[in-house]
């Protein structure tokens, strides 16, 4: 592969797109609720989203309410995850069909590897719920109605 550089040493792309150097941004600090104020917002809504990798696994939750975090990774309890799912109303962007599904795989098994098999089997193989439930063993447990948002649908 050829690289184009200009007069600075930047690589430059197709028809004169040059890439700037990287500049870190600084990191932002999150609040996280406590376990009062979890309890206490139960009803109120959580923004979803689920990412999943070989290695690891984690899922992040923002109160709409609040602006404050959850975040659960690689070993949570299974019992906490459903607490959340049914005590809030949840919205995610195409989360019926991805984050909704693996949330209930890790129900059952929250092995990293274990996940990312669950995600490559939805994304790239293009599965739906009951293909994967059924190849994978676990149930996707359903919400009432309007208790999930899902904003791609």
């Amino acid at each position: 592969m050829n690289f184009n550089f200009d007069d600075d040493g930047k690589i430059v792309l197709g028809k004169g797109v040059k890439l700037n150097a990287y500049k870190p941004r600084p990191t932002i600090q999150r609040e996280f609720l406590t376990e009062n104020e979890l309890r206490n917002n139960a009803g109120g809504d959580l923004i979803l989203d689920v990412e999943s990798y070989i290695n690891y696994f984690t899922v992040g939750f923002k109160h709409v309410q609040t602006g404050k975090y959850i975040s659960l990774d690689n070993d949570f309890s299974s019992q906490f995850l459903s607490w959340l799912l049914f005590s809030y109303r949840t919205v995610g962007f195409n989360s019926i069909r991805y984050d909704l599904i693996v949330l209930w795989a890790a129900y059952v098994n929250r092995d990293p590897g274990f996940l990312k098999s669950v995600t490559e089997a939805l994304i790239v193989q293009g599965k739906r719920a009951n293909e994967v439930e059924r190849e994978f063993g676990f149930k996707c447990y359903p919400l009432q109605k309007r208790q999930h948002i899902d904003l791609f649908d």
